[in-house]
């Protein structure tokens, strides 16, 4: 649904939603602001911006952290060195060697410490890639059965290295659609043996792994002959609102320890290239930059020898479509969709017996009878989250969330807004986390009463007082209006103008000054505990593009100004290529005096001439010594007719 849908929603419906304000992140935008100004005094090159985790409530932010760097290793772990040094290039990437990508998409950990898990299993994947020397084949291993089969290890507790990789090293770990993970929705842990039938015959096992030591050389000539390689680092703050760049840390306060997995390297940044397990909507497409050796990120690095175990991820398990369609239809009065489509149960029955039924719908089935872990299950694996706890709490439970007293929204509208602002809002995120949390509707009905008192979104418009102009530089005056509750804790601002430049000014007014020509579309946000209130209008701002130029100084292409140094000119003075101005010493020219090829001007020593003093071989001037004259006084060897000439009697004989 687009921003503009969402504003004739709250417009019309005078939407109250729940809230629940975490006061970490209430002030978001302006916590940016803080952050990329004290990085441009430390002149690091990184920015912080808006993005899903930065908007993430900071205790959901720090339970993704799962390396508990006070656990000891599960056993002794031997420290590979370099042989011998060498020469490395200055730019690596897994991502691009000589155009093939060997490492596998990005994933998402969700509210679990299960990093450890997501890092160790990213790289024995590329790993795999690697051996086989197929950066397209399909290697999708599980996370789930990596977490929940490694001792010391938990949503709430974590875990490292050493004893994940130690596990895969000895149980091994089967692929994907034999154990999905489910954790990230949930919040819960999963027994070891809740796997597909055939998971023995599915298990990938490595052959052993190290930790790496001195440095920087050393990691980079790992990553070269090992492939992609799990790293700790500690997180700070400030991390949590990275968007771009190479990452040092600036501000804010330890968080804990994460494990990502290091893809490559960039001298010129000084930086590591790593892939995270945050999603694709983090950074840089799911990856960030960060400084060598900053946050600790050189102290934890693990290389992996994969080995020559066969990789055997079997066939799509599938389960009993019937079954599952009544557990979903009938049982819990849940619903399903494909392509934004919802589906009958009989469309459901179709879709499953087609294969059209991800995995991890029927393990959560099979693991959650109670309908609401069901639905958090379901929808997290299944990328549908907002549709499977909005039919939980409408159609299974019979209720409804509050407007103005006596007027609930429809349960479509609700999950139209969820899927717009999820949990950038306070309010919905309150909602979300008591579906899982509570053990029956009665409860659901109380925690939300209870945890969720009442707040509205706020409603905004904005009106320029100029918005065309034909030429740059425009200053353009924005003046807002917003309407919001005043209990519903602070407004925060934020102004995109289209043109690459931002405000979080809380002003009624503010001023902005377009330099360049072009159409800008303008948008304008409040967001309060929640949520936001957007206004956009597009193509707002209009500057025409500046035509070509006749003034008196330029230096454009073409032009016809007296003083010009371009391409095609007929100004005064000059010196371009074909030119008719007073003085040039271009190839062809008339002017007055010049000594160029062929001329006609008064003065001049070129080869043919006709003026008044010359001595080239042909001239008829008045005085001359050339061969051929009738000139008045000449000694030229061709007899002449001239008054003063010493080959004529003087009698015309």
């Amino acid at each position: 649904m687009s921003s503009s849908r969402l504003l004739i929603l709250v417009i019309a419906l005078s939407l109250l939603l729940a809230v629940a304000a975490n006061a970490a992140d209430v002030d978001l935008q302006a916590k940016i602001n803080q952050i990329n100004r004290i990085n441009a005094e430390k002149r690091v090159n990184w920015q912080a911006g808006e993005s899903p985790i930065a908007s993430m409530p900071m205790d959901d932010f720090v339970a993704m952290l799962g390396v508990d760097f006070s656990l000891p290793d599960a056993e002794e772990v031997d420290t590979w060195y370099p042989e011998a040094t060498r020469d490395l290039p200055a730019h690596y990437d897994w991502r691009d060697v000589d155009g093939d990508n060997f490492v596998t998409p990005v994933r998402y950990q969700g509210r679990c410490g299960s990093c450890v898990a997501f890092g160790c299993v990213a790289a024995v994947e590329a790993g795999i890639r690697i051996r086989e020397d197929d950066p397209t084949l399909d290697v999708d291993l599980s996370e789930q059965h990596a977490f929940n089969c490694t001792f010391f290890s938990g949503c709430d507790m974590g875990s490292n290295a050493s004893y994940v990789l130690s596990t895969i090293r000895s149980q091994g770990v089967v692929d994907e659609e034999c154990f999905p993970y489910m954790s990230g929705g949930t919040g819960f842990d999963y027994d070891c043996g809740d796997t597909c039938a055939d998971a023995a015959s599915r298990l990938f096992k490595i052959d052993d792994y190290s930790n790496v030591w001195m440095g920087t050389p050393a990691i980079k000539q790992a990553l070269m002959d090992f492939g992609p390689l799990p790293a700790t680092y500690s997180v700070y703050e400030d991390f949590k609102y990275y968007v771009h760049g190479v990452y040092e840390h600036t501000w804010g306060s330890y968080l804990g320890g994460h494990q990502i997995l290091i893809v490559g390297w960039d001298d010129t940044d000084e930086a590591w290239i790593v892939k995270n397990s945050w999603s694709e909507s983090f950074g840089e497409d799911g990856y960030f930059r960060i400084k060598w050796s900053d946050c600790g990120i050189n102290s934890g690095v693990t290389k992996i020898t994969i080995g020559d175990h066969a990789y055997t991820p079997g066939s799509y398990p599938g389960g009993d479509c019937d079954a599952l369609a009544t557990h979903f239809y009938d049982t819990c009065g849940l619903g399903y969709e494909d392509n934004s489509e919802s589906l009958s149960r009989q469309g459901f029955v179709d879709l499953c017996n087609a294969d059209g039924v991800p995995q991890c719908v029927f393990t959560c089935s099979d693991q959650h009878e109670a309908c609401n872990e069901l639905a958090g299950c379901t929808g997290f694996c299944s990328n549908q989250w907002c549709e499977m706890d909005f039919a939980y709490l409408y159609d299974t439970c019979g209720l409804s969330i509050e407007l103005e007293e006596g007027n609930p929204l429809s349960k479509e509208d609700a999950v139209a807004i969820c899927q717009d602002i999820g949990y950038n809002s306070s309010a919905m995120k309150c909602i979300l986390e008591c579906i899982p949390q509570t053990d029956s509707c009665n409860d659901l009905s109380n925690c939300i009463e209870s945890e969720c008192p009442m707040c509205a979104f706020p409603v905004v418009d904005f009106s320029a007082d100029v918005t065309y102009a034909e030429w740059a530089p425009l200053t353009v005056t924005f003046t807002r209006t917003v309407t919001a509750p005043s209990n519903c804790d602070p407004t925060h601002a934020f102004w995109d103008f289209g043109d690459g430049e931002v405000s979080y000014s809380d002003e009624d007014t503010v001023a902005h000054t377009y330099e360049t020509a072009g159409s800008f579309t303008v948008e304008f946000r409040v967001t309060n505990a929640a949520g936001p209130g957007y206004e956009i209008k597009a193509d707002y701002i209009t500057i025409d593009n500046a035509p070509v130029d006749d003034d008196t100084v330029d230096d454009d292409t073409v032009d016809d100004d007296t003083v010009d140094d371009d391409t095609v000119d007929d100004d005064t003075v000059d010196d371009d290529t074909v030119d008719d101005d007073t003085v040039d010493d271009d190839t062809t020219d008339d002017d007055v005096a010049d000594d160029d090829t062929i001329d006609d001007d008064i003065t001049d020593d070129d080869i043919t001439d006709d003026d008044v003093t010359d001595d080239d071989i042909t001239d008829d001037d008045v005085t001359d010594d050339d061969i051929a004259d009738d000139d008045t006084t000449d000694d030229d060897t061709v007899i002449d007719d001239d008054d003063d000439d010493d080959d004529d009697d003087g009698c015309g004989n």
